[in-house]
């Protein structure tokens, strides 16, 4: 039970400190400038006792690697969107069929349709004339040729 609670608290202060170290965003160096006898500007960090220096504080911003993994994740995952939406646009595109293809497809259609007219026709011409001469037809040809209009004029 005390290694749980001795868990928790160091996990609870190390959940306080962290934020309170990433929330300091700089920290600031002393630089001086002053000119030197030749004319020219110089720079040091520390002030040089036989001229006048201007104390001068940069600010420097520590990056904070957390913000920096979070902002290249959230472009990657908007990058994998933008991808995932062109691959999609692109699918849409190549499953449309052309206006030439639709063509060729009805006209397709529509020569089976005829063909399959032309046979149903044919089959009930065939299957009158067989039955026409019942006396002398076979009853298993007349069930053929009535198989044979069931197939080709059925819808």
């Amino acid at each position: 039970m005390w290694q749980r609670v001795r868990t928790i608290t160091a996990r609870r202060l190390a959940g306080l400190i962290l934020p309170l170290l990433a929330a300091l965003p700089a920290w600031s160096a002393e630089v001086y400038r002053w000119t030197g006898p030749d004319g020219k500007v110089r720079f040091s960090d520390t002030a040089p006792e036989q001229y006048t220096a201007e104390k001068i504080t940069l600010q420097q911003h520590i990056a904070n690697p957390a913000d920096t993994g979070e902002v290249r994740r959230r472009e990657l995952l908007q990058e994998a969107e933008r991808n995932a939406e062109r691959m999609l646009a692109e699918r849409e595109v190549a499953r449309r069929p052309s206006p030439a293809e639709v063509h060729a497809k009805k006209q397709s259609e529509m020569q089976s349709l005829w063909l399959r007219r032309q046979r149903c026709a044919i089959a009930h011409a065939d299957l009158e004339m067989v039955a026409g001469e019942h006396h002398r037809t076979p009853r298993d040809l007349l069930e053929r040729r009535q198989q044979r209009v069931d197939f080709w004029c059925e819808e």
